[in-house]
């Protein structure tokens, strides 16, 4: 998959990102800079009221997702999914 593909899926990403956070958030808020398989990222966290979930996205122009990490706290043990996202 090349770059433009992975632009183009980290746009619909963050559409959905919205459209889902604007139905079911409680609350988010920026947890910070880090990096992700060397990326410079920011780290968003928001709380549900079944999940919470994590989205690193790439610090500059065009805001690729580099992680996602979903939390579902109804389920026994908390299971947590994760998807790095890469090039």
């Amino acid at each position: 998959m090349g770059l433009a593909s992975h632009v183009r899926a980290g746009a619909y990403c963050l559409a959905r990102v919205e459209v889902l956070a604007k139905a079911n958030v409680l609350f988010g808020f920026s947890v910070g800079v880090t990096q992700v398989e060397g990326v410079r990222c920011h780290h968003f966290a928001f709380v549900e009221q079944d999940i919470d979930w994590q989205i690193w996205i790439e610090d500059g122009t065009q805001w690729v997702p580099r992680k996602l990490v979903i939390t579902y706290k109804t389920l026994p043990g908390a299971p947590q999914s994760t998807a790095v996202l890469s090039d």
